[in-house]
């Protein structure tokens, strides 16, 4: 990304989401979208000595169709700000972005899973935790027109 000093500049990338909202007394249904996005915001300033002073702004929202709220999914947002002397050329590592999913999912055997007390035997319950960490490189350089 290209910006110019004390200008921001912004990369976003991501889904909309319909949510559906239904009309008192029987009324027609609305339909409004939501934003699931990860979004990167940075306001470089260079200063006398030419280093560049960064304000920085990551932000990750995600949906979680694990806990709905009216068939609705919930949003998970997870946001880190800072602020960084850096010189020019160098890079800036900014992280601590985690995001933990677990899921739990239950197979069973047609018909012999779903015999009360003896079912048990015929089922396979399967858990998983997984981990992600966003980690974002940034190396501004300021280029002389």
């Amino acid at each position: 990304m290209v910006t110019q000093n004390n200008i921001m500049a912004v990369v976003k990338q991501g889904v909309r989401i319909p949510v559906v909202t239904q009309a008192q007394l029987g009324g027609p249904s609305t339909t409004t979208y939501i934003d699931a996005f990860l979004r990167l915001t940075v306001t470089p300033q260079i200063t006398v000595e030419n280093t560049i002073f960064l304000n920085v702004d990551v932000e990750n929202t995600t949906p979680d169709f694990s806990h709905e709220v009216g068939d609705n999914p919930t949003l998970i947002t997870q946001q880190a700000t800072t602020q960084v002397l850096v010189t020019d050329g160098g890079t800036v590592v900014i992280g601590g972005v985690i995001q933990t999913n677990n899921s739990v999912s239950i197979k069973q055997t047609p018909v012999l899973g779903s015999i009360p007390w003896l079912g048990n035997l015929f089922k396979e319950k399967l858990v998983s935790s997984t981990n992600q960490e966003l980690i974002f490189f940034i190396t501004p350089r300021v280029i002389e027109t």
